[in-house]
């Protein structure tokens, strides 16, 4: 018989699960039927509740017409099965129709199907790979080329990505069908039927166990997967304290994976309650109505749901447990939990990081202090301005056009009539201190290569009433400005009794050295100094 291509969404279960019944969340409420022996397969077919119900937009097509609708005809049906296998020692599970729901969530290896892909795909034909910045802000990004490509075509940035996912095709493309994409899932098109299932899944778990990935993609090992039982423990324990004393300084909410933003019209921690633009982690502990009731089963339980932009339907989407982004340590070690992975820092790149902020950070804090009254940063840029007017110009909020930006950009909150381009954020503001880096990079950019932009930074100290020593510092003309004279300064407010490098969570700092790296290159002298709040 012709064996025909089947999508297989290949899922492993952990090691500690030893039972077909752990795998799946409701086990009494499915059917459940025996694999024939003849396959030389031990497993299980588990059939799980089909749902059917009218979908929201069914009343709204009604309303348009003096007719009956026949309902029936439009209800929506979801379908849900896994084949659950033993093999080799693990548990796996395939899943069919929305039968991902079945299995139980926390038994599920999340680094799975990303490993698999890395170690069986052919670097030079990747398709799409989906990235996480881990910031203070969280950026995910998936990018997706017309062509199979190597992974420099991507601009993957070794030091300050986190590889989510990955598709591309594999270099055994007999035995995995021709494309292959791995996330905590791993998905294959081979032609398959009963009789080569078996060979197909002996090779994927073959390739789990391979350390192969380690010649085109080792730096993914500067951010390494927590496997260890009593660590994940300790972690989670520390994370639930964090939220029960609201300790927000390393704790945050972002999207697990890249979303359909244009499909999401809010964000709600509640079936019925309050909608917001975007999810927050004040917004969430205030939904929790006892902290007494946190712990990981909760956070597991509890979901983030979205509002469908079609519908308005609000559905439950991830939990809150894969949504948490919280750094924490052990010892000398660093620890990160995103998408409901905990990820172990190597400790050479810390090393290197902290090494260099030596370098970048100064030695104290700034001599002009932020009082109580700045509880805005416009407050603060208008106040250090003000303190010496032969000295400071402020340039906060006053956008100056460039040639080699869509729009007009800052140039700077404040600028020094000796050359020093203030660059200021508050640590808690909603404006994340990855804008802060941002913006200081494009601006110096922009000043160095760009005679429109220096012209219009010209205009915009006139506009002022700038002292001369502004202007006379700012060369119009087509040669290069000479950086000797120019320095950049990165002003954070913070009212812990940290010390700046203490305070900035690990993926800031290296941010922050990504942009030291990058300025010091153009020809800039660049530091970093805490603005002490009172």
């Amino acid at each position: 018989m012709n064996k025909k291509v089947q999508k297989l969404p290949i899922f492993l279960i952990k090691e500690d699960v030893k039972s077909f019944s752990e795998c799946v969340s409701n086990w009494n409420d499915c059917q459940h039927c025996d694999l024939d022996p003849k396959f030389g397969l031990v497993g299980k077919i588990v059939i799980g509740q089909k749902n059917e119900e009218k979908p929201t937009w069914a009343d709204f097509l009604a309303s348009g017409t003096s007719e009956k609708l026949d309902y029936s005809q439009l209800e929506n049906s979801s379908s849900r099965a896994v084949l659950l296998l033993y093999l080799e020692g693990r548990y796996l599970a395939l899943s069919f129709g929305f039968g991902r729901y079945l299995l139980n969530d926390e038994y599920i290896d999340k680094t799975f199907g990303l490993k698999v892909v890395l170690n069986s795909v052919n670097p030079k034909k990747l398709k799409t790979v989906e990235l996480a910045t881990l910031s203070d802000n969280t950026v995910l990004t998936k990018r997706q080329s017309t062509r199979n490509s190597s992974k420099e075509i991507f601009g993957v940035d070794i030091i300050n990505n986190l590889l989510c996912a990955v598709s591309g095709e594999p270099n055994n493309t007999g035995l995995f069908g021709r494309t292959i994409s791995g996330r905590e899932q791993l998905i294959l098109s081979p032609k398959v039927d009963f009789t080569n299932l078996k060979d197909i899944l002996v090779g994927v778990l073959a390739e789990y166990n391979s350390d192969s990935y380690k010649k085109e993609f080792s730096w993914i090992d500067d951010i390494q997967a927590v496997k260890d039982r009593a660590i994940l423990d300790a972690l989670d324990l520390q994370l639930i304290q964090a939220l029960m004393d609201e300790q927000l300084d390393f704790l945050d909410i972002s999207l697990p994976e890249v979303s359909d933003e244009g499909g999401i019209e809010g964000y709600a921690f509640i079936k019925k309650g309050e909608i917001f633009s975007e999810p927050q982690i004040t917004d969430f502990l205030a939904s929790v109505s006892d902290k007494m009731q946190i712990d990981i089963p909760f956070l597991k339980r509890r979901k983030l749901h979205i509002q469908d932009s079609i519908s308005s339907t609000i559905i439950p989407k991830w939990s809150i447990y894969g949504c948490l982004h919280f750094q924490t340590s052990i010892g000398n070690d660093i620890y990160v939990i995103f998408g409901g992975q905990w990820y172990k820092i190597n400790n050479q790149l810390v090393n290197q990081v902290v090494k260099k902020l030596e370098r970048i950070i100064a030695p104290s804090d700034f001599f002009f202090g932020c009082s109580s009254t700045c509880t805005r940063e416009e407050h603060y840029n208008k106040a250090f301005a003000e303190s010496d007017t032969n000295q400071y110009i402020l340039l906060d909020q006053k956008l100056v056009k460039c040639e080699n930006a869509r729009s007009s950009i800052e140039a700077c909150d404040v600028l020094s009539s000796n050359g020093v381009f203030y660059h200021i954020k508050h640590k808690k503001s909603s404006a994340s201190l990855s804008h802060l880096f941002a913006q200081g990079k494009i601006s110096a950019e922009s000043f160095l290569g760009d005679q429109q932009f220096r012209k219009a930074l010209k205009n915009a100290i006139k506009k002022q009433n700038g002292p001369k020593a502004h202007l006379d510092i700012v060369p119009i003309g087509p040669k290069r400005p000479n950086l000797d004279n120019f320095s950049i300064v990165f002003g954070i407010i913070d009212s812990s009794n940290k010390t700046l490098k203490e305070s900035l969570p690990f993926f800031s700092q290296l941010n922050l050295t990504l942009a030291y790296d990058h300025l010091t290159m153009l020809g800039f002298k660049v530091s970093a100094v805490k603005i002490k709040k009172q």
